[in-house]
């Protein structure tokens, strides 16, 4: 049942006021606060917004349609989406990941279970300048997960359990890190162990709220963050953008013309399927009394196997058809 709860909500777990006051007296930076920047791949309604010291430039990307428009009113840089396949943002550049992904199983692209958290964690440290800060907020469980990523890419991890009251939900940890590449199996062996603990009584170090006012993580100054935007587009915005512009929707598609093409041979379907995917073939079509447009596009995909003393990464590409359903105003993925 507490499996079935979380994926109604899409395994959003917003962090309770009383631990985002505490993790922003955590937070230190020195000078303007508008020289830093904090991304957060799963913003929700932009509670983390309060976990940052005050006027730090703040991304978010959200895919609950809900939330993200709750979350425009405080996130300074908003976009709709989902983080790991929409979100195209500027490498190596923001001075903090605030990241509280997702708690939930999923599949990867090679079949395998997968801690959505592991997943998350892996896609979005790229965006995280080195020597920027990680703060990861998860079931403490899933640390034997994710231990061995956090060994290889951060430095000086430190875990706080939440405030007693908190902790007794969900058993939720947060996680402070310096970005920073290197082996350090002394960090994974730690992190294991703590992940194996399940017991409130058991974990014999500090809760967040018993922290003291000495131990607090910096900021790095903010790299040039060029590039931060969606793929996914959110039909409501959409109209209201070509309603302002006065153009009509199927403006916004090319529609070639296919007539004067001559191939020596039939089309097959994986022809067509190309066709559609490198754009040519966009446009307006009728079927059962709707109107839909389309628009074909490519993704790729990176499949990951984590071997014992290497890491395999293989491309893999993916044609992707989008239509929007003029009639209901939704889009539809066809793949």
């Amino acid at each position: 049942m507490a499996r079935l709860r979380s994926q109604a909500k899409m395994g959003y777990y917003p962090t309770p006021e009383s631990v985002l006051g505490l993790v922003k007296k955590m937070v230190n930076i020195e000078g303007d606060p508008s020289q830093y920047s904090v991304l957060d791949p799963c913003c929700g309604t932009g509670e983390f917004v309060r976990a940052m010291p005050d006027g730090v430039k703040t991304y978010g990307i959200e895919l609950d349609k809900n939330r993200y428009h709750e979350s425009k009113k405080t996130v300074g840089n908003c976009c709709f989406g989902d983080t790991l396949s929409d979100l195209k943002a500027t490498n190596n550049a923001f001075s903090c990941l605030y990241l509280n992904p997702p708690y939930d199983w999923s599949v990867n692209v090679s079949g395998r279970p997968e801690r959505m958290e592991y997943r998350f964690l892996r896609a979005t440290l790229k965006y995280l300048k080195h020597g920027g800060l990680l703060i990861f907020i998860i079931p403490g469980p899933t640390l034997t997960r994710c231990a061995k990523l956090l060994s290889f890419q951060f430095k000086d991890i430190k875990v706080y359990p939440f405030p007693e009251d908190e902790y007794k939900a969900f058993k939720q940890v947060v996680v402070f890190g310096q970005r920073h590449q290197g082996k350090d199996e002394a960090a994974e062996k730690k992190l294991k162990e703590i992940g194996d603990w399940s017991e409130w009584v058991l974990l014999p170090f500090k809760r967040l709220d018993e922290s003291s006012e000495k131990e607090h993580f910096s900021l790095v100054p903010s790299g040039e963050i060029k590039t931060f935007y969606s793929t996914r587009i959110e039909v409501s915005e959409l109209k209201r953008v070509v309603d302002q512009k006065g153009t009509r929707l199927e403006s916004l598609f090319s529609i070639e013309d296919t007539e004067s093409i001559n191939t020596l041979m039939p089309l097959r379907q994986g022809h067509k399927a190309m066709l559609l995917a490198s754009g040519f073939m966009n446009g307006e079509f009728q079927k059962d009394g709707r109107w839909y447009l389309v628009k074909g596009t490519t993704k790729k995909l990176v499949i990951i196997d984590e071997q014992k003393h290497k890491r395999v990464e293989t491309d893999k590409i993916e044609i992707v058809l989008n239509a929007l359903d003029l009639n209901e105003e939704e889009f539809i993925d066809i793949r």
